[in-house]
C-alpha cells in the first residue's frame, strides 16, 4: 500500500505520501537502533557474569547502552508519531475530500529530517488505497477496511513471531537450568549460569518483548473490529456520516498507540497480501 497522492505538474509540489513514508522509514530505522541497544545491553550483562574479571568497564558499557536505547527509542517514537499524523490528514483528504492547507504542509516540512523533506518532493509510485469510489463517506470507509485488513494480517503474524521468539528463550532457559542440576561435571557453574538465565528472563520482562507480543495482538484484535464494523456500514444503502467519523478516529488511535510492522515483515508477506486483497476484495 501507500498514499493518497497530491499530483502536480508543477516541480515543488510537496508530496505528502512521500513524506509520510520517509518518516516511516527513519522512524523503523531508529526503532531498529533502540533493538539493537537494547539486545546488546543484555549480551553484555551476560558476559560479565561470566567474565568477571573484567565485570567493571562492561557494566559501564551496559550502562551506556541502557541510555542509548531510551534515547533513540524516543527519537523512534517521535518519528512515528509525525507519520501518523500526516498519515491521518491524508486519509481525510483521501476519502472525504478535506483540504490540507499549505500552512499545514509547510509545518510538517520544518518538522521533518532533511532526508524526509527532500523525499517529498519525488514522484509517487502508485495510490495508497484501491477504492474507485468518488470522495465521500463510502470511499473512507472502503479506505479504511483495506487499511484494517492488511493490518490485521500482519499484527497478528507478528504477535505469533514475538510470541514464539519469548516461548523459544523460556524453554532455552529452563533447559539450561535442568542441564546444570542434572550434570555434576558442569554444576559448579550453577550460581553462573542461574545468574545468566534470571538475567535474559527479567531483560524479556522488563525491556517489553513479552509485552510486545500483547500489543500486536491487541492491534489485530482491533484491527478486526475495524474491519468488521467498515462492512457493516458499506452493507447500508447510504454510510452515514457520524458513525464513519468516529470508527475513522478510532482506528487512527489505535493505530498511534500501536508498535511499528517491521519492513522485513511486510517485503515476506505483501506479495500473498496483495493477491488475496485484489482477488477477494476488488472482484
Amino acid at each position: 500500500m501507500s498514499s493518497p497522492a497530491l499530483n502536480s505538474d508543477s516541480k515543488n509540489e510537496i508530496s505528502l505520501q512521500q513524506l509520510m513514508q520517509a518518516q516511516f522509514v527513519e522512524a523503523k530505522q531508529w526503532w531498529f537502533r533502540a533493538n539493537v541497544s537494547r539486545i546488546l545491553v543484555v549480551i553484555i550483562t551476560t558476559v560479565s557474569l561470566l567474565w568477571k574479571g573484567q565485570a567493571e568497564w562492561i557494566w559501564m558499557l551496559s550502562a551506556f547502552l541502557t541510555a542509548a536505547y531510551v534515547v533513540l527509542q524516543w527519537r523512534a517514537d517521535a518519528l512515528q508519531g509525525k507519520a501518523e499524523a500526516v498519515r491521518r490528514k491524508l486519509d481525510f483528504q483521501n476519502g472525504l475530500g478535506w483540504e490540507i492547507s499549505q500552512q499545514e504542509k509547510a509545518e510538517m516540512l520544518i518538522e521533518a529530517s532533511r532526508a524526509a523533506r527532500k523525499s517529498a518532493y519525488g514522484p509517487e509510485e502508485s495510490p495508497y488505497y484501491d477504492s474507485q469510489e468518488p470522495v465521500s463517506f463510502r470511499r473512507a470507509v472502503e479506505n479504511l477496511r483495506q487499511s484494517a485488513w492488511y493490518t490485521y494480517h500482519q499484527a497478528r503474524e507478528m504477535s505469533k513471531w514475538a510470541f514464539t521468539a519469548s516461548t523459544i528463550v523460556f524453554v532455552l532457559a529452563g533447559v539450561s537450568m535442568v542441564v546444570v542440576l542434572q550434570s555434576p561435571p558442569i554444576q559448579r557453574w550453577g550460581p553462573t549460569i542461574g545468574q545468566t538465565v534470571v538475567t535474559v528472563l527479567v531483560f524479556l520482562f522488563a525491556m517489553g518483548y513479552i509485552n510486545l507480543g500483547f500489543r500486536y495482538r491487541l492491534l489485530s484484535q482491533q484491527a478486526e473490529k475495524a474491519l468488521s464494523r467498515a462492512s457493516n456500514l458499506l452493507g447500508l444503502d447510504a454510510v452515514p456520516e457520524i458513525p464513519t467519523i468516529q470508527l475513522l478516529h478510532e482506528y487512527q488511535i489505535a493505530c498511534g498507540a500501536a508498535p511499528m510492522i517491521p519492513d522485513w515483515l511486510w517485503n515476506r508477506k505483501k506479495d500473498e497480501l496483495n493477491r488475496l486483497w485484489h482477488d477477494h476484495f476488488m472482484q
